[in-house]
């Protein structure tokens, strides 16, 4: 995909992981070899947790009242923890103010990546990788 090809030659030149990260377009889509590419060019997790709750809403520095946010904080927090307990790849986006109409508005980036070996939250603003232990669910 040109995205990562530019992602990967501008990471190389010596360019913010976090600053590119911040410049992906919300519905790129990428494969499993593209995810496992950008989950070994982050930076060293700050620090590793298991999935909860509350461990996910830990690593979500500020989520504002407002209606351009992603979804409530609760909802947003449980949907990130189902895909962490899935284990599925993918990566996903989640604004807590995205106000079009006013880009100057605070709005914390934050950054779900899945592998088959990984799960990575990214918070963009605060330039954070919190590691998450990667145990898919059992079926019942």
């Amino acid at each position: 995909m040109l995205y990562l090809e530019l992602f990967w030659l501008l990471e190389r030149l010596g360019c913010d992981y976090f600053d590119l990260l911040a410049r992906f377009p919300a519905q790129a889509e990428f494969d499993e070899r593209e995810l496992a590419v950008l989950v070994s060019m982050s930076p060293e997790p700050k620090l590793s947790y298991a999935v909860t709750e509350t461990n996910v809403r830990r690593c979500i520095y500020r989520w504002t009242p407002s209606k351009y946010h992603s979804d409530t904080i609760g909802n947003t927090v449980r949907s990130i923890c189902s895909l962490m307990k899935a284990g599925c790849p993918c990566l996903r986006i989640y604004h807590s103010n995205r106000n079009e109409k006013n880009p100057r508005a605070a709005d914390d980036k934050y950054i779900l990546l899945i592998t088959k070996s990984k799960i990575l939250f990214l918070d963009v603003c605060r330039k954070y990788v919190f590691e998450f232990e990667h145990r898919t669910e059992e079926p019942s």
